[in-house]
């Protein structure tokens, strides 16, 4: 009960601080297959469409109602990224291959967005966290106004871009800030790169160094720095408050290409050249009826 009351005073400082230029961005990819899964999770042959559309729309919606932002921005994967798997082979092995029908639905939601004008920013050969990453960095450094920046999406790999004015809303009862991430892993985001390529994440398939789970890497990483000062001076390790030491310094001296792959594979490009006119992404209170309106309308033909 406790933890509920601390979040959802979270939450209602986070909104009475709120500035009327607050952004979503939006990892759309993620939220159509959270939404189409939901309903078809065992891939039935009578895949149901107009159940996962809703759910689509509403997870987006509910998290508008709390949070009323002034724009919305929705990001997608270009359909062919082969970057990062031309770097590590098994780079995300472990994610599934996209059904026909799974395809299919995409493509119906990008329909609804763009007949209701909605302009999907994808960038070509780019994954959707590189360019939310490099319209963040535009949005806070190109811009006079500052604005709020709420990242919808439910990879981790975007802990890295939390800072006192970016968050990321996995759902309406987890918000990622700064302090939730030194909480947890006793770091600040700028290094939850390093932290990953030294332990790993099961999600995108990267192993990790044996030996080195997520405490130990923190540790390293709290009194050394970053992946660079780490390599800087190894024997550094040996000062540390931590076991095995010796086997560490070791699998580190005959990995250093695997964790700086690693690295590399984890970090969100912050530079593509994309122009952004933030007024394209600005929202009237009638945005999700103006959806919801053309949902029940022409929805019979998705199915």
């Amino acid at each position: 009960k406790m933890k509920k009351f601390h979040f959802k005073l979270k939450i209602f400082l986070l909104i009475l601080k709120m500035n009327k230029n607050s952004i979503f961005v939006i990892d759309i990819l993620l939220y159509i297959y959270k939404s189409y899964y939901v309903v078809n999770y065992n891939n039935l042959c009578s895949v149901n469409y107009i159940k996962p559309i809703y759910i689509f729309f509403n997870m987006i919606n509910s998290l508008y109602k709390i949070f009323v932002p002034k724009y919305i921005i929705f990001v997608s994967d270009c359909r062919k990224i082969k970057s990062k798997k031309k770097l590590y082979s098994g780079y995300k092995l472990n994610r599934k291959k996209l059904s026909y029908s799974f395809v299919k639905y995409i493509n119906i939601i990008m329909e609804i967005l763009i007949k209701n004008g909605v302009d999907v920013v994808i960038f070509p050969n780019e994954e959707a966290d590189d360019v939310i990453g490099t319209l963040i960095f535009k949005i806070n450094y190109k811009f006079d106004t500052e604005y709020d920046i709420y990242i919808l999406s439910f990879d981790k790999d975007f802990y890295q871009l939390i800072s006192r004015n970016v968050f990321l809303l996995m759902n309406k009862n987890s918000i990622v800030d700064v302090d939730f991430i030194k909480n947890r892993y006793d770091i600040y985001p700028v290094f939850f790169r390093d932290l990953i390529a030294l332990s790993g994440d099961r999600s995108d398939n990267i192993p990790g160094l044996k030996g080195i789970g997520l405490k130990k890497a923190s540790v390293i990483i709290n009194n050394i720095g970053s992946i660079d000062d780490i390599y800087f001076d190894l024997n550094k390790i040996n000062k540390l408050s931590i076991s095995n030491k010796k086997n560490i310094i070791l699998s580190l001296k005959n990995n250093k290409k695997k964790v700086y792959l690693w690295y590399k594979l984890l970090n969100i490009n912050l530079y593509l050249n994309i122009n952004l006119d933030i007024k394209k992404y600005m929202v009237s209170d009638t945005f999700f009826i103006n959806i919801f309106c053309f949902l029940r309308k022409i929805v019979n033909k998705f199915v």
